[in-house]
């Protein structure tokens, strides 16, 4: 099992060899959002000038890429629990979708 020191989803080996990011710090560029969502979502997790998915929301429902990827939710679903109402309404009114 490869070892991951700050859980963020990538190896420390991946961290040190491929990515450049801290192996000791779960967000390299302190943007909010893990190196390793950053990796998975192909945005560069050492640049906090790029924002990639976290100020698009692709879906529509009012909550950010970014945030969506952060709490678990996808940001291609508008209505993550199918109860129509949308994602980022819910969120506001209840903190949960």
């Amino acid at each position: 099992v490869p070892v991951d020191n700050d859980a963020d989803g990538l190896s420390n080996d991946e961290e040190t060899e491929i990515y450049g990011t801290d192996l000791n710090d779960a967000d390299s560029d302190n943007d909010g959002i893990s190196d390793g969502i950053e990796v998975s979502a192909g945005t560069d997790p050492n640049d906090i000038a790029d924002p990639g998915f976290a100020l698009v929301d692709t879906d529509g429902d009012g909550i950010v890429d970014g945030l969506e990827l952060a709490l678990g939710l996808k940001p291609n679903n508008r209505d993550e629990n199918g109860d129509r109402i949308l994602d980022g309404y819910a969120f506001s009114r209840t903190g949960s979708t």
